[in-house]
């Protein structure tokens, strides 16, 4: 089976007083986390009842391709891995898509800024603390190089907020080679959730940086993907219908997205964002009445003073939505 790596084709045309608080948009997870560390964790997923078998764990890395000029050639350069019993095992990215043909639901977790690979997993495993214990299911940790740059910080979180942006595309090329029948959750952290938001838009059929899936590739069912957003560091006007993520709603059954006013990292977004817009995070996504008669995007108020993702994740009503089928 030929997979679809290729297929985009273009289609038109800080003060340093803010240091301090624009760093809160940094990863917040624990330093110098090591393999030992995320093997420990790791194996503490695999669950000790026989009977059911333990989550089948993946990861993806994407930071050999091109950050900011996606291309066939460069998605070749994103490669797939598989936790098994000593550690992690290279495989080829088609092997990924062949394995979320089963009825396993399946959960794809991306990460938000200065995160490690290492750090994504970590991640992933407190995720998994909130999923269901009792039956087996998929679980990918798809990471992305978001590194510290040697330039100030406002320009530094602009130039990843562009990036994510542009690993949307990459995502797209995966979305687009998973089969239409597999339950797919996609979770959004941060800037994360940039990267979601995009892979959506152009798989619905939605324009972004001069480039598009050819008509005929455009994904048709919505029914099997859901997307849940953890503190989204993007504009709050990017589902409008002159938004850059239009056509996600197209794309995924449920968008579920939180909106937290005493998020610290997000109140500040406004500084790096280029249209001086408030994050979706805060005051959640300003979409028109034909949108909300779509019923796709749900809110989720949060009332929490801070932007890390263990505290999202472990909110009543985030892992609610993640435990309940759709």
């Amino acid at each position: 089976m030929a997979y679809a790596q290729g297929i985009f084709v273009a289609r038109g045309d800080v003060r340093e007083s803010e240091s301090m608080e624009l760093s809160l948009f940094e990863h917040g997870g624990s330093e110098n986390v090591t393999e030992n560390d995320v093997r420990a964790a790791m194996e503490m997923r695999q669950n000790n009842d026989p009977k059911i078998a333990g989550p089948d764990i993946w990861r993806i890395e994407t930071v050999e391709a091109s950050a900011l000029n996606p291309s066939a050639a460069e998605m070749q350069r994103v490669k797939a891995y598989r936790w098994v019993e000593d550690g992690w095992k290279t495989l080829p990215l088609h092997e990924i898509y062949a394995a979320i043909k089963d009825e396993l639901p399946t959960y794809v977790y991306v990460h938000g800024n200065k995160a490690t690979s290492q750090d994504a997993v970590m991640d992933g495993v407190e995720i998994m603390k909130y999923l269901p214990q009792d039956t087996p299911y998929r679980f990918i940790i798809w990471h992305w190089d978001t590194q510290r740059a040697k330039v100030r910080l406002k320009t530094e979180y602009r130039e990843k907020a562009h990036a994510a942006d542009m690993q949307g595309v990459y995502f797209a090329c995966f979305l687009q080679n998973i089969s239409s029948d597999a339950s797919v959750t996609l979770i959004g952290y941060s800037f994360g959730a940039r990267t979601l938001l995009c892979g959506l838009h152009l798989c619905g059929g939605g324009r972004f940086s001069g480039l598009a899936f050819p008509e005929n590739a455009v994904r048709k069912d919505s029914s099997h993907l859901r997307a849940v957003l953890l503190a989204s560091a993007t504009e709050n006007v990017d589902l409008l219908a002159d938004g850059r993520f239009s056509h996600a709603v197209k794309t995924a059954k449920e968008i579920h997205i939180t909106m937290n006013p005493l998020d610290p990292a997000l109140k500040y977004y406004p500084q790096i964002s280029p249209v001086a817009a408030k994050a979706m995070g805060v005051t959640g996504a300003v979409y028109s009445s034909e949108i909300e008669n779509l019923g796709v995007v749900r809110h989720l108020p949060v009332s929490k003073k801070s932007h890390k993702m263990k505290d999202y994740v472990a909110l009543p009503g985030v892992y609610g939505v993640l435990r309940t089928p759709f």
